[in-house]
């Protein structure tokens, strides 16, 4: 009897608040929190183009018109989409801003032409000419085969002893 009133109870609650099962709706919208630039850097040649991506969060911000900047418009240009123009040899920095609130941004830093050149790995100095070369590094010595119990020989066993029938 209790249980049954519990359960008329829950059900009338379920019925008087609208519950159908489903997850309420999100909210969309919203001001504008932050936002990312894929990929964070660009190596180009002159005459290349290149599109960068831009992550709002939210991703459904109400303010999410960007102003698109070139700090070096003789090394790339950028239009209202993104899209990076590779200009001349050199280094700049492609800024991508809220146009409600310039705080909120991200850079990308572009290089166009040759990549710098990666430090080559430390070599270890040359000997002096006439010196005998280096000798190799010493080696492991390798340890000695081991013999089991069971084992007459290395790697050959031997069957174990008969043991005579009882009598």
């Amino acid at each position: 009897m209790k249980r049954n009133v519990t359960l008329a109870v829950l059900l009338a609650v379920l019925a008087l608040t609208g519950c159908t099962g489903e997850a309420p709706a999100a909210q969309s919208g919203g001001k504008l929190e932050s936002m990312a630039a894929y990929p964070p850097t660009l190596q180009m040649k002159k005459g290349d183009q290149n599109v960068i991506q831009v992550v709002l969060t939210p991703e459904d911000a109400e303010d999410s018109a960007l102003l698109w900047v070139s700090s070096n418009r003789a090394v790339a240009t950028v239009n209202e989409k993104g899209m990076v123009d590779a200009i001349g040899d050199g280094q700049c920095t492609i800024t991508a801003a809220s146009k409600t609130n310039s705080a909120i941004s991200c850079t990308v830093e572009v290089t166009v032409g040759e990549a710098p050149a990666a430090p080559a790995a430390a070599q270890p100095p040359l000997p002096p000419p006439g010196s005998p070369p280096p000798s190799p590094p010493p080696r492991r010595p390798t340890p000695p085969p081991t013999m089991s119990s069971t084992s007459a020989t290395p790697g050959r066993a031997t069957p174990p002893p008969s043991i005579p029938p009882t009598p």
